[in-house]
């Protein structure tokens, strides 16, 4: 028997951002569809989620009916998208931080963007 070889592992390390401005790592396992949508619905506590490429590899997962939901405003993670350029509204509730690679792919955050984004945060 041949087994593929893939190159994603079975879970992907994020950064989980509160209203209140918690930071926090977690861990979001990879589906077999190569997904990571139940660890989002989990950390987020949602249903739906939405992603806002905050750059060319970092992304923030937001819950898509947060605010029409009566969720609570996230202005940390409302303050980090303006950081980068997206001004236009307001995201609700917990967001959750990953990147992706070159085929869209949600990857892990890399260590480094993960040090700049708290720094952005605490600054």
């Amino acid at each position: 028997m041949v087994m593929a070889m893939t190159t994603q592992t079975d879970s992907i390390t994020a950064l989980a951002l509160t209203p209140s401005g918690n930071l926090f790592d977690v861990r979001l396992p990879r589906e077999a569809d190569g997904t990571t949508l139940k660890g989002l619905y989990a950390t987020i506590d949602c249903d739906l989620v939405d992603v806002v490429g905050l750059t060319s590899t970092l992304d923030m997962w937001v819950d898509d009916e947060g605010l029409s939901n009566g969720a609570e405003i996230n202005w940390p993670a409302t303050g980090l998208a303006g950081v980068y350029g997206h001004t236009s509204q307001s995201y609700g509730g917990t967001v959750v931080l990953t990147e992706h690679d070159d085929e869209g792919n949600t990857v892990s955050l890399r260590p480094e963007l993960r040090a700049a984004v708290v720094q952005v945060l605490t600054d």
